[in-house]
């Protein structure tokens, strides 16, 4: 059986493309209010609302890049005294 808090759940979000970030910008800038923009292009009031908010602080239509650093926190030296220290530990049985 599924429960409404079980389908919320499953509900999966729509992409927002560029072109959408595109279409939204092109409506702020002939004038439209952030809920007339939501409601002509069917979309959330605070998606719209944070994509054009974003757009007249810094013209920037674009997402940001999402993930955080990838990059390793040892350095070179740390990552080989680990592999010492294992090569020099006993395999456990």
């Amino acid at each position: 059986m599924v429960t409404l808090e079980n389908k919320q759940s499953q509900v999966r979000r729509k992409q927002m493309t560029p072109e959408d970030r595109e279409r939204i910008v092109s409506k702020v800038l002939a004038g439209l209010s952030i809920k007339d923009i939501s409601v002509a292009l069917d979309m959330n009031y605070k998606t719209v609302w944070k994509i054009a908010t974003n757009f007249l602080k810094t013209g920037d239509v674009h997402a940001k890049p999402c993930g955080g650093d990838r990059r390793s926190k040892l350095t070179l030296e740390q990552k080989n005294n680990i592999c010492l220290a294992r090569h020099r530990l006993p395999a456990k049985a």
